[in-house]
């Protein structure tokens, strides 16, 4: 502006941007969940393509009251994957692509570093994981594997874990993506979630349908 007389003061901006920030997440979510996915997907076990879940995890990551305190410098994200597995070596490699390419306002790319993981055992991913220092793990589609000990593993190293797997966060995954009705569902293990150091707002919680690890 002309006039210094007509620009906000720095209190009003901030508050102004404040509430931007608030009220983005809630937006963008809703606007996604009325999104219908299409028919071709990157993986039989995942029900929404692989772009779609980067948009939605960067949102719904967005409700956590602790991400950016927890993620204030350098964010790694794991990938856990099966080299030997066509299914969750693309999905892998999507994954990285969507990062690129789609948009994102919470896992913001140029400060991201991606650590692949191959799915071994549980011993091998705990010194990987700590080795790296990840912050988030995107489970990939794997054959033959003890979801369950992924899920221990991580939330004794305070790492947040997501798939777009749906069994897998009632296997002990924190967040996961499906499909209910042709729409996107939001899916939350809400335990495995708070045990990993997430405090997920009351918005997500009303979008999301949350589940339970099986006995």
């Amino acid at each position: 502006m002309a006039r210094n007389e007509m620009r906000p003061s720095p209190t009003t901006a901030t508050n102004r941007s404040r509430k931007r920030f608030r009220a983005w997440p809630h937006l963008w979510v809703l606007g996604l969940l009325s999104f219908t996915p299409p028919q071709v997907l990157t993986a039989q076990e995942m029900a929404l393509p692989v772009e779609t879940q980067w948009s939605l995890f960067d949102r719904i990551l967005g409700f956590d009251r602790t991400f950016q305190e927890r993620t204030r410098d350098e964010l790694v994200m794991g990938v856990l994957l099966q080299e030997g597995n066509r299914t969750s070596r693309n999905a892998r490699d999507e994954f990285l692509r969507a990062s690129r390419s789609v948009p994102s306002r919470t896992l913001r790319p140029e400060r991201i570093r991606f650590v692949s993981l191959e799915a071994t055992s549980a011993l091998e991913l705990r010194r990987r994981l700590e080795e790296e220092g990840v912050d988030l793990l995107y489970v990939t589609p794997l054959r033959a594997h003890d979801i369950s000990r992924v899920s221990q593993v991580s939330e004794d190293l305070g790492v947040v874990t997501m798939t777009g797997v749906r069994e897998y966060v009632e296997d002990g995954i924190g967040l996961g993506l499906g499909v209910r009705g042709g729409r996107p569902e939001i899916l939350v293990n809400l335990e495995v979630c708070r045990r990993a150091g997430m405090d997920l707002s009351s918005e997500l919680l009303k979008l999301a349908t949350v589940l339970a690890s099986r006995p």
